[in-house]
């Protein structure tokens, strides 16, 4: 075994150490020092580790810096090591690689790992964190080994939430104006487009399954500047088609533009002043569905371009089926009241005696005052026995008590049948009477 004194006086430039040299020391003195006395300061000293094949190939192990101690069993172990190989041999294409090795958990695995496409951290998926530190952050960006979570965070705290990607953001969002006018930049994150200057330069935030082909099977929200002539933006929703075929039918389903104007299925607004335009594709039905969990409990809208009318109705999924209609040269709503659309019918007998004690009044609403001008009453709760098809008894209150609502419309039909049996009663008066006048 050579000291590292002799060492030094054996070697001198250009010298060759033979296989096998070792240079030890007793003391944590250094034990090797490259001197160079060159006046050039354009290189210092130079230590090469070469690897003088014939048949040079791709792969091949360039060197090996390694750093070994024993362990607890007196076994020699690499703790950490520097790999350096070659990716490709090629003349003219000569590429590299280097590896940097860490023992974990009694594994040597691949922390850092350099190559000419890419450079990985963690390589062998340990379940170590990466994170970065800022100025006065010791997580400014951090990954979780453990979780797969990603963060970007404000402060000196290192708790992500169980989001895979998490934001953490201080300070005030929105200052100057009080509608928002004015947005600080403290405190959101930015998303932009340098060629922001031109018309309809948009920036897209898109969720979608095709892993570097972002606009493939996703939805999207686009952040659009509205043209390069002033300082109006929109907002833009995307959807992806249901197609087995074509996986670039991204569509855009709702705009908001730059007036605050609320678009769905049109890119443009029409009428001066609107806040909210609907439009429906190839002339289809335009509805809005109130939904009452899987049950469709009212519907209004518009049917296809050939019929004008606007459609009120309950209790079903398809426009026009049931309640009331506007046509577009109607002063009031039509009721849907075709035979065909009816079932279990039953004729309305003693209808006299029925309304009989229904009484029929003027007042006024709780809420209004005495001098306000009184209205015409019918009371719900006479027309539970007279006409309880008429009442709705489901409804509540504001406190949660029981609510009467009754149908005017409802009443009718007990109307109607009054008239007829006061007709029928005519009728055979007016016959008494004619058979008296003739004895």
């Amino acid at each position: 075994m050579t000291r590292a004194s002799d060492t030094a006086k054996l070697l001198g430039a250009g010298a060759t150490i033979l296989d096998g040299t070792t240079i030890s020391t007793a003391d944590n003195t250094t034990q090797l020092t490259l001197t160079s006395t060159d006046a050039d300061a354009s290189v210092g000293p130079v230590m090469t580790l070469k690897r003088d094949s014939s048949s040079p190939a791709d792969d091949d192990a360039m060197g090996f810096l390694k750093f070994d101690g024993e362990n607890s069993a007196s076994e020699q172990i690499s703790y950490a090591s520097i790999n350096a190989r070659s990716a490709d041999v090629t003349d003219g294409t000569e590429d590299g690689k280097l590896d940097v090795y860490l023992m974990q958990g009694g594994t040597s695995l691949n922390k850092l790992s350099f190559n000419t496409t890419e450079t990985v951290f963690n390589e062998d998926s340990g379940d170590v964190d990466f994170r970065v530190e800022s100025n006065g952050g010791t997580h400014a960006f951090v990954v979780e080994g453990g979780t797969d979570n990603v963060g970007i965070m404000n402060s000196n705290s290192s708790t992500l939430t169980a989001a895979k990607f998490n934001v953490e953001l201080a300070g005030v969002a929105i200052t100057g104006d009080t509608d928002g006018a004015t947005m600080g930049d403290t405190g959101i994150v930015q998303l932009y487009n340098s060629n922001n200057g031109t018309t309809n330069s948009t920036v897209m935030l898109l969720g979608g399954t095709s892993v570097g082909v972002p606009a493939q099977i996703a939805s999207g929200i686009g952040f659009t500047r509205e043209n390069s002539s002033d300082w109006g933006t929109q907002l833009r929703f995307y959807t992806h088609e249901t197609d087995t075929s074509d996986v670039d039918a991204l569509r855009e389903r709702m705009r908001i533009n730059s007036s605050g104007v609320l678009m769905l299925g049109k890119t443009s607004a029409d009428a001066t002043g609107s806040k909210i335009e609907l439009a429906s594709e190839a002339n289809n039905v335009l509805a809005v569905y109130m939904i009452k969990k899987t049950q469709v409990e009212m519907t209004m809208g518009f049917k296809a371009s050939t019929d004008t009318n606007f459609y009120m109705g309950t209790g079903s999924s398809n426009v026009g089926t049931n309640g009331v209609y506007l046509s577009n040269t109607a002063t009031s709503w039509t009721s849907n009241s075709d035979f065909r659309k009816k079932k279990n019918l039953v004729a309305i007998e003693n209808a006299l005696d029925k309304i009989a004690n229904c009484r029929a009044m003027t007042g006024h609403f709780n809420h209004e005052k005495d001098d306000a001008k009184k209205r015409p009453f019918l009371i719900a709760q006479d027309w539970v026995t007279a006409l309880p098809e008429a009442v709705d008894q489901d409804t509540k209150d504001d406190d949660g008590n029981e609510n009467l609502g009754l149908s005017y419309d409802g009443t009718i039909p007990l109307l109607v049948a009054c008239i007829k049996e006061l007709r029928e009663q005519n009728i055979a008066l007016t016959a008494r009477i004619t058979t008296l006048e003739n004895a």
